[in-house]
């Protein structure tokens, strides 16, 4: 339900509600979010999309990051997007920026240049590089790592996954292009 909320802004659908693509709703979507184990946290973690050129993951990959953002139920939520360059981490980022602003219900959150925030769960939406180095002291609930298939080492995917270890349903996500 969170998706129909937002508002498409590029492609064929742009300045339409999203409906998710069936393979979107239920082998992400669903599994990711409604299947939990029985203390009720989530069953899947790490998500891995793997799909042709063209088939909206980036999209997908900023609509799971608002709602890691705004509607996971977690407490000052770090949602990182990750690329091997910035250009490519602001993809996915620019997708979310104008999603937020084209959004009734998530006009309390502030979309500048460089972040999202919501004041009401003090949580983070930001971009990060493949300079795995400088990443180190983050504490994320979620990761979505872009175009992992151009990235020359796992560092930046390692430093990433690894912080979000203190968080209770984290999600590290990889999306690339299949081929």
């Amino acid at each position: 339900d969170f998706f129909r909320l937002l508002q498409l802004v590029e492609g064929k659908g742009a300045g339409k509600m999203w409906e998710l693509l069936p393979w979107m709703e239920y082998e992400i979507i669903r599994p990711l979010f409604g299947y939990k184990r029985a203390d009720g946290s989530r069953m899947y973690r790490t998500v891995w999309v793997e799909v042709g050129r063209k088939n909206a993951k980036t999209t997908l990959a900023a609509g799971i990051a608002l709602y890691s953002l705004t509607a996971d139920g977690e407490a000052a939520p770090q949602v990182i997007i990750g690329a091997r360059d910035r250009q490519q981490a602001k993809l996915c980022f620019e997708l979310a920026r104008k999603m937020v602003a084209s959004s009734d219900s998530l006009r309390h959150c502030r979309a500048v240049r460089s972040y999202i925030e919501n004041p009401r769960n003090n949580g983070v939406l930001r971009t990060v590089s493949a300079d795995a180095s400088g990443q180190h002291g983050l504490n994320c609930h979620t990761v979505i790592i872009d175009e992992v298939h151009a990235h020359r080492t796992r560092d930046l995917w390692e430093v990433l996954a690894t912080s979000v270890g203190a968080r209770e349903q984290p999600i590290v996500m990889g999306i690339t292009t299949a081929g």
